[in-house]
């Protein structure tokens, strides 16, 4: 959970089997919505961060891209509408965090294996 500067608290839940739900509660714990993220298949959610534009950045990984779990981020504006998203590389990965830089640049961490064996890049 992040606080944002919206007075919003941010919980990222992960569904069980498909999808990642990003339900948003307001400062007083009353029901402001949610909406569902991602592809076909397995997706889930690992960090959502908020933005220097009031909008937020949410890493995780997907099976419904290529044909391993790949690392993705994906940018939703201050309403939550997707603004893009990315899955990174053809190999096993994940993203586990994603934060906005000040220069508006994003840094991510996490790991890609594009290559058979243990052959990561972090």
């Amino acid at each position: 959970m992040k606080a944002t500067n919206d007075s919003l608290k941010i919980y990222a839940l992960i569904a069980f089997f498909l999808l990642a739900l990003i339900p948003q509660i307001s400062a007083q714990t009353s029901y402001a919505g949610q909406t569902a993220y991602g592809g076909s298949k397995d997706d889930y959610a690992e960090s959502i961060s908020p933005t220097l534009d009031g909008g937020f950045i949410i890493s995780g990984y997907s099976l419904s891209y290529t044909s391993s779990y790949s690392p993705f981020l994906t940018k939703l504006d201050s309403l939550g509408a997707v603004e893009w998203s990315k899955v990174y590389g053809t190999g096993y990965g994940f993203a586990y965090d994603a934060q906005q830089t000040s220069d508006g640049g994003y840094i991510a961490a996490g790991y890609l294996d594009e290559f058979s064996g243990f052959n990561r890049d972090y």
